[in-house]
């Protein structure tokens, strides 16, 4: 990930990497590994708007503070910035969902939420050191593995979806970093995927033709809205399946249902397995009824987070 990850902060940013070759192997899904790094490292990126330098290293614990569970050891991770700081008023709450302190428009409040929760499902543990004017370090803890073994291919995980996971899907999404994560995962399950901004969707349909098989958008996005592209794609495609991926609270389920028709839904956060899951759900859904199409979600609402 290190040259995308050089390309992710800019110019203006210092990227040191160290790497402990000996540290051996933990038990995770990688997209999800790639999906923690990106997240903390566009955190530490945007705590430097002016510039400054972010460090991500590994290792194993030193012996005196080694954690055990059973017999395995533990692997350390720190991604460390020179950023703004943050008092610790704010670290009680930073991995809450939907909890932000950036401007309006510039933060979903997910993408630490959705690192606790994949550090959470590996066994491990997070925490962050931070003071004001300071800057920041997380650090991840993850158990080893007691020996390396080759991992399960992905028929032996599941093996009707292997097979079957070749359609053409249309990911629409405005946010660059979890319209890449969500097209490395399909990508990974074996779907081609066309990934677009709200803008170019219906451009992008244009030229898919009739390959398309499933539309995957996010539901409040600017200039054209989830429900909107998809009324205007299954208008001309009614066999066309519709995954909507939302940040709505539980609160307004019933209202998120009713807006989104017979689309399908898809609560942020989600881990790549849970996008991959409910893209198979839908694809393999019967088609609706003719004449039936998502509705779009009523002026004047909106989405409080992403």
């Amino acid at each position: 990930m290190v040259p995308m990850l050089r390309r992710l902060l800019g110019e203006d940013i210092e990227f040191g990497v160290t790497f402990d070759k000996s540290l051996g192997a933990v038990e995770a899904d990688p997209s999800q590994l790639d999906q923690l790094v990106m997240n903390l490292v566009v955190n530490g990126r945007d705590a430097m708007p002016g510039g400054g330098s972010l460090t991500l290293m590994t290792c194993v614990l030193e012996s005196g503070v080694v954690r055990r569970d059973g017999d395995r050891e533990w692997a350390r991770m720190e991604i460390a910035d020179t950023g703004f700081g943050m008092p610790p008023e704010v670290l009680e709450h930073i991995f809450e969902p939907f909890f932000t302190t950036k401007g309006q428009g510039k933060g979903t409040g997910l993408g630490l939420a959705t690192v606790y929760g994949i550090v959470q499902q590996m066994g491990g543990h997070i925490r962050v050191e931070s003071a004001i004017g300071e800057g920041s370090t997380f650090i991840v803890e993850l158990p080893l593995c007691q020996a390396r073994t080759p991992g399960p291919t992905a028929g032996e995980l599941d093996v009707g979806s292997s097979a079957r996971a070749s359609e053409s899907i249309l990911l629409v999404e405005d946010e660059p970093t979890v319209r890449d994560f969500c097209k490395r995962a399909l990508e990974a399950e074996g779907y081609r995927v066309s990934a677009v901004g709200p803008r170019e969707a219906l451009d992008m349909s244009a030229q898919l033709g009739n390959d398309l098989d499933l539309l995957v958008t996010d539901v409040v996005m600017p200039d054209f809205d989830g429900p909107t592209i998809a009324a205007a794609l299954t208008s001309s495609r009614r066999a066309l399946s519709v995954l909507f991926m939302s940040g709505y609270p539980r609160d307004r389920g019933e209202e998120l249902t009713g807006a989104m028709a017979e689309g399908a839904v898809l609560a942020k956060p989600f881990t790549p397995r849970e996008l991959c899951d409910a893209v198979r759900r839908a694809l393999d859904r019967p088609p609706r009824v003719k004449g039936s199409v998502p509705g779009r979600i009523k002026k004047g609402s909106q989405e409080p987070s992403k």
